[in-house]
């Protein structure tokens, strides 16, 4: 799928020189989550705006958040239909490894409203999106069969 928009919102080391990518994958419809070279799990629409909504964090003006991450993709953005993801790595003083970021905005009438836009952990955000889409392939499978 690399010709598809994506961006990496998360890598772990399984072993010594194993990694594990999990990628938000751009769809004419929404987006969806792929874990390595899985298939692509849709997510529900809205999904990414409502954990932004429920895990992030509004910035606070007073503070920077800077460095854009370096992921598997070369990509530190990607530009879908609920709006723009970005990741990002920041190292403050007492950080020994700087940590990733993923920062959201909404497109439409959600970008202009006060509280956007919001970041989280990459861990954070890519468990929940994960969690999503596996319920949601769950619960249309059951509909489905029923």
């Amino acid at each position: 799928m690399p010709d598809v928009p994506r961006l990496c919102i998360f890598e772990r080391e399984l072993a010594p020189g194993k990694r594990e990518h999990t990628w938000l994958v751009a769809q004419p419809d929404g987006a969806a989550i792929q874990v390595e070279d899985g298939a692509p799990l849709p997510l529900p629409p809205g999904s990414v705006a409502r954990v932004f909504e429920r895990y992030g964090q509004v910035f606070d003006v007073a503070s920077g958040v800077g460095g854009e991450a370096r992921s598997a993709s070369g990509d530190t953005r990607l530009h879908f239909t609920e709006g723009l993801l970005k990741r990002l790595r920041h190292r403050t003083w007492f950080d020994v490894e700087p940590r990733d970021y993923l920062v959201f905005q909404p497109h439409g009438e959600g970008a202009s409203a006060e509280g956007w836009p919001r970041y989280e952990l990459c861990t954070a955000i890519s468990a929940a999106l994960v969690h999503l889409a596996e319920a949601y392939r769950a619960a249309r499978s059951e509909l489905r069969s029923s």
